[in-house]
């Protein structure tokens, strides 16, 4: 692994730095060593991938925060770039870490500034109500399309409860049932799954008591 001033070389087969493969590799002492060496932690690829993209995707949230606390940009509205091949589209990481339903990456990115009230863009992918509707729809895919095994989805679906729940505490409401969700099923069609959701219906139940409590009726 390169270090010091060819640390950053990049000739033409090689379009991320050690830093970039040091993540990918999920090596924490590679990285810390790299950082060290004066490694840049905001350096894109020639795709515009920076390390703490790769981390997030990874859902590596101890280089990620590693990355974040030895200077990496894009926490409060970092864009990641759009990938045909890899089918990824544009967007703040925060929505990124929703799309890949990892909530210690969600938690991380929000512990860190990252806002999901006021992205910061003015895309639909980046507004609150998609955000939210986004968590919503990959709900919907963990219940319905993708196969997992019976102890994975459950671990998914936490996973994913956590972070509605972090969307709601952070002043989010939970979307109408008959609300369009930018171009994602509209909600009702998705309805009778998510009635049998009863992990889903037990936060429902407790954010409707507590907006009840909270507004001026109730006092």
């Amino acid at each position: 692994m390169l270090v010091g001033k060819d640390l950053q070389n990049r000739g033409p087969d090689r379009d991320v730095t050690d830093l970039h493969r040091a993540v990918e590799l999920g090596d924490l002492q590679a990285v810390q060593k790299l950082l060290a060496s004066g490694a840049d932690p905001a350096a894109m690829s020639r795709k515009g991938r920076t390390p703490l993209f790769i981390a997030v995707t990874n859902r590596d949230a101890v280089i990620a925060e590693y990355l974040i606390t030895h200077g990496a940009e894009g926490v409060e509205h970092g864009y990641y770039f759009s990938d045909d091949e890899a089918g990824i589209v544009q967007g703040p990481l925060i929505v990124h870490a929703v799309a890949i339903n990892s909530a210690p990456i969600f938690e991380l990115l929000v512990r860190h500034g990252a806002s999901v009230t006021n992205p910061g863009q003015s895309d639909p992918s980046s507004d609150t109500r998609g955000l939210m509707g986004r968590a919503f729809h990959v709900r919907y895919k963990l219940m319905n399309s993708y196969p997992l095994s019976p102890g994975k989805r459950e671990a998914e679906l936490n996973d994913n409860l956590r972070i509605i729940r972090g969307l709601l505490q952070a002043g989010l409401a939970l979307p109408d049932e008959n609300a369009m969700e930018y171009g994602y099923p509209k909600l009702s069609a998705a309805h009778n799954a998510f009635a049998n959701d009863m992990a889903l219906q037990k936060l429902r139940l407790e954010y409707m008591q507590h907006s009840v409590r909270g507004s001026p009726h109730s006092q």
